[in-house]
């Protein structure tokens, strides 16, 4: 999981610096900077913890339930905003130029 979660702070930053802003991922990770910090600074904690957790049974113990939980919470309230966002026209960002952008189904999965 630790290569996963570093893997997604480097994709993030590389849809940053390349994506075209308006329009599809570009939308989502594009901006604003702050989100961008936030996320990079989210995953690579995850990393870091991932890494204790291979060698210390006792951490695992503690924080399996705190990382698979509210990860697993997360990923169910993208889903439910995709289906509800769905029924009701489409959920839409507003991008840095001002232009509204529909956020398709495997742009919300990385969050």
């Amino acid at each position: 999981m630790s290569v996963l979660f570093l893997l997604f702070c480097a994709g993030i930053v590389l849809i940053r610096l390349k994506a075209f802003p308006d329009g599809g991922i570009g939308a989502v990770f594009g901006a604003p900077d702050p989100m961008i910090g936030n996320t990079v600074t989210l995953y690579s904690t995850l990393a870091v913890l991932c890494l204790f957790l291979i060698n210390k049974e006792a951490l695992r113990n503690h924080f399996f339930n705190a990382l698979i939980i509210p990860l697993f919470a997360g990923g169910s309230i993208a889903v439910l905003w995709l289906i509800i966002g769905d029924l009701n026209g489409g959920v839409f960002i507003t991008t840095r130029s001002g232009a509204a952008v529909q956020v398709n189904w495997y742009s919300l999965c990385l969050q």
